[in-house]
């Protein structure tokens, strides 16, 4: 009889895999963000809560949902324009960030600095992004193992290939493990052999709570890694969510190693 998985990780990006012109600050890191909840409060608490915030401060159509991008509230574009009126932007942040404190979920964050990358020659053929997603998985199978729970992985979609080489490496990760997680574990932990690849149109709430947690931890990641920092007033109280109660960690509270993970 099948395992049914407990957990879902869901998984955004920010940054680009490309490894060209990695001058520039946008091109030079990325990172892959997963927040890792139950199936069940998924369904039963955060949809539901993310649909009474968008009726209430958004005045959302029903048939034709907002879709919660971190970049389009930024740009106050389209149904976001709504918030260039102060008093609904602070209501707006008011719940969102409510809503990121009070959810069920662990984050975790990997994140790469593609120059360093390119500069190891024993790296000179790693995909950046498959890199990135052997230690997301690798990590979700840690936590997994620590709960004694089973779990899946649904990826925000990018386009038909990118997708399947994405799960061509999961295959492989199930065939021959990583370092730290053997391929008994990651089949055993993660028993669903396929990724649960979802457009952002299609309104899943995880995957649209992870988009909101995914630039900030991006930045959060970076700071420790190279000490830069994140001045924006949103950013800096999703920052404090983040590590005050978000983050994977330790049984000694650490983070580095279990919510974030950064190369170098």
């Amino acid at each position: 009889m099948s395992i049914a998985p407990v957990y879902r990780l869901y998984v955004d990006e920010h940054g680009t895999d490309t490894t060209k012109n990695l001058d520039h600050p946008q091109n030079r890191y990325l990172s892959l963000t997963g927040v890792a909840m139950t199936i069940e409060h998924a369904r039963d608490v955060l949809a539901k809560e993310m649909t009474r915030i968008k009726a209430q401060v958004l005045a959302d159509d029903p048939d034709m949902p907002t879709i919660l991008h971190l970049s389009d509230i930024r740009q106050r574009k389209g149904p976001f324009g709504k918030l260039n009126d102060p008093a609904i932007y602070s209501a707006f942040s008011r719940e969102i960030t409510k809503l990121m404190r009070e959810t069920q979920c662990v984050v975790i964050t990997a994140i790469i600095d593609k120059k360093w990358m390119v500069a190891q020659k024993h790296w000179a053929q790693q995909h950046p992004y498959h890199f990135l997603a052997q230690i997301l998985i690798e990590k979700y199978v840690q936590f997994l193992e620590r709960k004694n729970s089973f779990g899946d992985i649904m990826p925000e979609a990018r386009d038909k290939s990118a997708n399947q080489a994405l799960q061509n490496e999961f295959d492989l990760l199930r065939l021959k493990g990583t370092r730290y997680a053997s391929a008994t574990q990651i089949c055993r932990r993660l028993p669903v052999s396929k990724l649960k690849f979802m457009e952002k149109h299609r309104n899943v709430a995880g995957l649209q709570l992870c988009d909101l947690f995914t630039y900030s931890s991006h930045y959060v990641a970076r700071s420790y890694m190279d000490g830069s920092s994140v001045t924006n007033g949103l950013h800096v109280a999703i920052r404090q969510i983040l590590e005050s109660s978000k983050y994977d960690r330790s049984d000694r509270g650490e983070i580095i190693g279990y919510g974030i993970k950064h190369i170098p």
